[in-house]
């Protein structure tokens, strides 16, 4: 699943959720969840900044400062909100889901997963995990999104696949 976003002609931001063959095969419904709740919390995001501009500054003021020296890069700036206000709600909600389809899975995994998106070096939260944090976070969103056997990187993926070929 490709996600992200850009903006119209018009400057307006627009969210998107692209699945392709190739990555889509391979990606279980877990990695899937995670992907929408990292992309429903840029749009959050961006709404909050549209509609009351001055609240969102008056919240996250180093935050908006960056955000103007960087030409309004939104990326950067939700990446550092989402992983200093967001990381323990996304896992609870990964952990939500999971629960909710019957999963046996480690507090761990979900908390890892929620890191998903967050990890490209833009999110200062996870810049300032451990190395081995960050290993073990990185491992395990090779084996969601990617399907990377677990042969190669010693993590079995978790979630169910959605047959979409």
């Amino acid at each position: 699943m490709i996600s992200g976003y850009g903006t119209t002609a018009a400057g307006d931001p627009v969210i998107y959720l692209n699945s392709n063959e190739p990555t889509i095969a391979h990606v279980p419904d877990i990695a899937i969840v995670a992907t929408m709740l990292h992309e429903a919390i840029h749009a959050y995001l961006l709404v909050y900044d549209k509609n009351d501009p001055s609240a969102a500054k008056l919240k996250y003021p180093e935050l908006f400062t960056n955000y103007q020296k960087n030409e309004r890069n939104f990326n950067k700036t939700h990446h550092t909100i989402m992983a200093r206000d967001f990381i323990s709600d996304l896992a609870k909600a990964l952990k939500s889901f999971g629960e909710a389809n019957k999963y046996d899975i480690d507090k761990q995994v979900y908390d890892d997963l929620a890191w998903k998106g967050l990890t490209n070096g833009d999110a200062e939260g996870f810049n300032s995990l451990s190395e081995t944090d960050k290993y073990r976070i990185n491992r395990r969103i090779l084996a969601e999104q990617y399907g990377i056997p677990k042969d190669e990187i010693n993590i079995e993926q978790v979630g169910k696949a959605l047959g979409c070929k």
